[in-house]
This record gives C-alpha cells, structure tokens and sequence, in this order.
C-alpha cells in the first residue's frame, strides 16, 4: 500500500486552476510521451536464465505477459481522467456542506 505523503503546492500556468489548493496538490500535467513513457513496462531479463533447464526457461518465459505497451487510447483515457480530476475542483462543482 502506498505512503501518506506531504502535499507539494505548485503555481499553476493556467489562469483557471491557479490559487485552487486542491488542483496546486495533484502532479504536474505530463505530455502524452510522458504519459506513454510511464505506462511502459518490459520485464528485465535475467542472462542467467540463459543457462536454465528446458523446463526453468519455459517457466521464465512467462514473465512475457507481465508486458505493457500503451497504445493512444491509453494517453486518451489518462488525459480524459485527469480532466476530469481537475475540473471536478472548480468551487462551483464541490458538493455543499
């Protein structure tokens, strides 16, 4: 599970977001390479593995499904989700206490 961590604020570049504390809190927003780039994932392979048996290399070859290779419509899903973050905390959208 992961960490409590310390809300880092930072200045907004876009006029309608900026002095909001809940947007200044969420992440920088990432081009879609950097988007792409970190859904990447490829397994490390092991050289050792090399020299396994028929049977442990056959085994190890099923790491190959651990494999993730975004495609658009992944940087189209997170762009859309984290539109929808932000505009969820325009002081107009907050639920009424």
């Amino acid at each position: 599970m992961g960490k409590a961590k310390i809300a880092e604020y930072k200045k907004q570049k876009l006029a309608i977001y900026q002095d909001n504390i809940l947007i200044e809190a969420l992440p920088d927003i990432k081009s879609r390479i950097e988007l792409l780039e970190e859904m990447t994932y490829y397994p490390e392979i092991d050289e050792d593995e090399i020299d396994l048996s028929d049977e442990e290399r056959l085994l190890a070859v099923n790491k190959i499904y651990d494999v993730f290779h975004p495609f658009k419509m992944h940087a189209d899903f997170a762009e859309k989700v984290t539109g929808m973050i932000r505009d969820a905390t325009f002081p107009e959208n907050l639920p009424e206490h």
